[in-house]
């Protein structure tokens, strides 16, 4: 894969945030954006940890380099661990998707209808390979961008810019308790770890995927800016789906007006080709784990566990956003934590070990 498709695939990861800055809007208000811009700095650590990871262990997946890191058993204990984020994400995808259509665009379809739709196109996706895959992410990805600036910049005559003040009304002490939920959810980007044995040129992985994740928290920002300026900050925090509701509100003369169709179309196309890169992801560690097993068999073990989750245990919560939230915070964060840092300590611990007794014989 191109560093143009690496790029783009992080700006879609990470700018699908399902409901992220609605949380911190309710405890942030205008200061919501505060704890975005420290998770990136944090996300810049873990995607720096797992660069000098993959580029120590070329062209091998974070699967495969697990077992050389830390052995085997623990090594496959790590690839489940990771196989299972992935899919996780993959289901608060799918989750959120399916409900905004079976919610807001029809209501009277059953959720699991829309569901099984993206994930049989998932399916295809994965079943193809990633290099086809990614070469659809330069196209949705450019899109999906000038759709959003689009939006932003025709509901220019609805601005209040009194919504956003007063800003710096809270101590950091409480811009730290918000940051947590910012960095469960850019911990999507240690999908890095798959990708970059796919990448061309992998000694660009690095810059490529900050560039990408700074930009998608941009676009992340600026939606929850423009929701902020439009409807305020009780009644936009309230917004699910802001984006389309702002691409309600767009209306230019006689001949642009009520852009949600093209909103919808773009946000339907980049979470399918999210969902698609985690599903993916997944499938790779299954791989990993149960090599006799053909890819197509856990290609469709994992939509089956993806639609299960999604459909079947997501409606048991009264509010999918909140169950998102909690798997997020309790389930992924810690996850990445521990499995980043773990890697990277006895990685890093063995490289020096290894130079000191180089330099010892000498």
């Amino acid at each position: 894969m191109s560093n143009r498709q690496m790029f783009f695939t992080f700006v879609i990861a990470v700018s699908h945030s399902f409901g992220l800055p609605n949380f911190l809007i309710q405890e942030l208000k205008q200061d919501f954006w505060q704890p975005i811009i420290l998770a990136v700095g944090v996300e810049v650590l873990f995607a720096w940890m797992l660069y000098k990871m993959g580029l120590y262990y070329s062209r091998q997946t974070i699967y495969q380099y697990s077992e050389k890191i830390v052995g085997k058993i623990p090594g496959k204990i790590i690839t489940l661990l990771f196989s299972l984020f992935f899919i996780s994400i993959a289901c608060i995808l799918t989750g959120s998707i399916s409900l905004f259509y079976s919610s807001i665009i029809m209501p009277e379809t059953p959720r699991a209808v829309f569901a099984i739709g993206l994930l049989v196109v998932s399916c295809y996706a994965v079943y193809a390979g990633i290099e086809p895959t990614m070469r659809l992410a330069e196209i949705i990805g450019a899109v999906y961008i000038i759709s959003v600036l689009a939006m932003a910049v025709f509901n220019f005559k609805w601005y209040d810019f009194g919504n956003l003040e007063p800003m710096f009304q809270h101590e950091w002490t409480e811009v730290l308790q918000a940051l947590p939920m910012p960095i469960s959810w850019f911990s999507v980007c240690i999908v890095l770890g798959v990708l970059m044995a796919y990448q061309n040129q992998p000694k660009d992985a690095f810059k490529v995927k900050v560039s990408g994740v700074i930009l998608g928290m941009f676009l992340l920002t600026l939606i929850a800016i423009a929701t902020i300026l439009v409807l305020g900050v009780e009644f936009g925090s309230r917004q699910n789906y802001p984006g389309f509701l702002l691409a309600r509100l767009v209306m230019i003369g006689d001949f642009i007006e009520r852009l949600e169709s093209i909103q919808v179309a773009t946000w339907t196309a980049s979470s399918f080709y999210a969902i698609a890169i985690f599903h993916f992801s997944g499938v790779e560690g299954m791989q990993q784990l149960m090599p006799k097993r053909s890819r197509n068999f856990l290609n469709l073990l994992v939509a089956g566990l993806i639609a299960f989750i999604a459909v079947i245990l997501f409606p048991l919560s009264k509010d999918h956003f909140e169950l998102s939230k909690t798997i997020l915070l309790n389930f992924l964060l810690p996850l990445e934590i521990i499995l980043i840092f773990t890697l990277f300590g006895v990685w890093f611990g063995k490289k020096k070990i290894r130079q000191w007794k180089k330099r010892m014989r000498v």
